[in-house]
């Protein structure tokens, strides 16, 4: 198994060759660690580490699902209430979604209904669902970032989320791993 350092200081990190080491990464979807003895390193063609492969590996499931960038415009109001507000889906999977919202929205546990455009087979339409508040924190330019998760999809819904998650995911070849 091979490694390469991620950002300047991992450069700065003696690697001993012989030593064991706990490697810990996330997918996506899982966290997961393990030990492995380092065989070799290599300065060229680029810096990379080669460890043996692990004989155990621990892993936990976090998330239901890869949550993919985007940049879609959504509006999002409290359940039954008609009152819209502009925000901006910046990351999307079949479970839920992180918008960028000018202001807070309410407590965790509140429902929302969010309204997103979808296109399906060249025609264009509105994903209209029902959201949960799971968490709200600031960004550094006074907005709000703030995850929902879907509720109660019904199977065409899913469906639709699937297909459009899919698109993105083919349009686009990164994932966002937090």
């Amino acid at each position: 198994m091979m490694l390469t350092p991620s950002g300047m200081d991992s450069l700065k990190t003696e690697i001993i060759i012989g030593e064991e080491y706990l490697i810990q990464g996330f997918t996506g979807q899982t966290d997961f660690s393990f030990t492995a003895l380092a065989l070799n390193v290599f300065k060229a063609p680029f810096a990379h580490v080669l460890f043996a492969y692990p004989t155990t590996a621990k892993a936990k499931q976090v998330r239901k699902s890869m949550r993919l960038i985007t940049a879609v415009p959504a509006t999002i109001s409290p359940c039954g209430q008609n009152s819209p507000l502009e925000v901006s889906i910046v990351d999307l999977s079949v479970a839920g979604a992180l918008i960028l919202s000018p202001r807070s929205l309410g407590v965790i546990g509140s429902l929302f209904d969010l309204a997103f455009p979808i296109k399906f087979d060249d025609v264009n339409s509105n994903l209209n669902t029902v959201t949960k508040l799971r968490h709200s924190n600031h960004t550094d330019n006074e907005e709000r970032k703030i995850g929902l998760s879907f509720e109660n999809l019904s199977r065409e819904h899913k469906l639709l989320l699937n297909y459009f998650v899919g698109r993105i995911s083919e349009e686009n070849s990164f994932i966002i791993e937090p």
